[in-house]
């Protein structure tokens, strides 16, 4: 390969994890002031995939509906949508507690967005307030509502820095 232009080579359409890119290190000047070559696997860039987190919650019960991320270098997306069910007691504030996909433990930061569906009545914003919010081993959901109900699809959607 010595003398091949990088821009002479193949075109890869359907990379995997395990994939290697060339990339210069610009910190280490070992080899010229302008950096060092090196190679990296995607996977260590970029990975996404589903995982089935592990759910405690203050409420009577919940179900995993699905669990999905992104992840760009140190940054986590995810979407989780799951049910919780029979807030007949009107918990007024309770948490429900997700663990992170393998390997990708969040930092305490976190920032996210939550959506009830229902077909059924409309939701008064004055009943129900929320925060998603991480404590550096899982992801935290918190909701206050004077809401019964006996099931409630919930979609929450996230991102954190890992730790």
């Amino acid at each position: 390969m010595a003398g091949v232009k990088i821009t002479d080579l193949g075109t890869l359409t359907a990379p995997v994890s395990a994939d290697l890119l060339y990339i210069v290190d610009v910190s280490d000047t070992s080899q010229s002031p302008q950096g060092t070559s090196k190679q990296i696997e995607l996977g260590n860039i970029v990975s996404s995939g589903t995982w089935t987190p592990t759910i405690t919650t203050d409420y009577e019960g919940s179900v995993l509906v699905s669990a999905i991320y992104t992840r760009v270098n140190n940054s986590v997306s995810f979407i989780i949508k799951f049910g919780l069910s029979n807030n007949t007691a009107l918990i007024d504030f309770g948490t429900t507690t997700f663990s992170p996909p393998n390997g990708l433990t969040p930092s305490s930061d976190c920032l996210g967005l939550m959506a009830f569906h229902t077909n059924s009545y409309e939701i008064d914003p004055t009943l129900l307030s929320f925060t998603i919010t991480a404590d550096g081993t899982n992801i935290i959901f918190a909701i206050t509502t004077n809401l019964a109900y006996s099931s409630y699809p919930i979609t929450i959607q996230g991102t954190y820095l890992l730790a």
